[in-house]
């Protein structure tokens, strides 16, 4: 059985490969400005729902190239997608329990948490 770091990082390179190919797909398609993608999508200022990919000037938003995608490419990317996030929300459980069990009141000043305290909120998990 392959390690769990593989599974994620073959599945992951699938989505960026997938990604990669609607990428260039539409590059041989677009309008000359961003503006024109802008309004010929109707999606002025969007970067795709949900997304926190940042864009660059003059790049594609992330709903132009999906909704390029063929049905079954389409379907293919969103089961790895839906797939590589599993595994992310599993890594993020089994941290979350770790810090849980590493910051028990009985380690007292010695846990996680008491020495995680001065850190801002947003570096918890």
């Amino acid at each position: 059985m392959a390690k769990r770091s593989e599974q994620v990082r073959k599945v992951a390179l699938s989505v960026c490969h997938r990604l990669d190919l609607f990428e260039a797909r539409v590059a041989q398609n677009v309008p000359s400005s961003p503006a024109a993608v802008a309004v010929s999508t109707g999606l002025a200022g969007s970067r795709g729902t949900g997304s926190s990919l940042t864009a660059v000037a003059g790049e594609v938003p992330l709903s132009v190239l999906i909704d390029r995608a063929g049905n079954d490419v389409l379907q293919a990317l969103l089961t790895d997608a839906a797939r590589v996030r599993s595994e992310f929300d599993a890594i993020l459980a089994a941290g979350a329990g770790v810090i849980a069990k590493r910051s028990e009141r009985a380690l007292g000043y010695s846990g996680y948490r008491h020495r995680r305290s001065g850190r801002a909120r947003g570096e918890r998990v």
